[in-house]
């Protein structure tokens, strides 16, 4: 399974951008997805990544 990148808009207005990975869980028998902030959109549509 991979990593996509995927845009989700909150309330406020604001779009945040996720790295999504899927992945297999042995314990629980079926596929799950784990999700990391790694940034927002800015105004005019460019990426703003996070610093840390």
């Amino acid at each position: 399974m991979g990593k996509r990148v995927i845009e989700i808009k909150a309330k406020n207005g604001t779009v945040y951008l996720y790295e999504d990975e899927s992945y297999w869980d042995r314990e629980k028998g079926y596929s799950t997805h784990k999700r990391t902030c790694i940034g927002k959109k800015g105004a005019d549509g460019e990426a703003i990544y996070n610093t840390y």
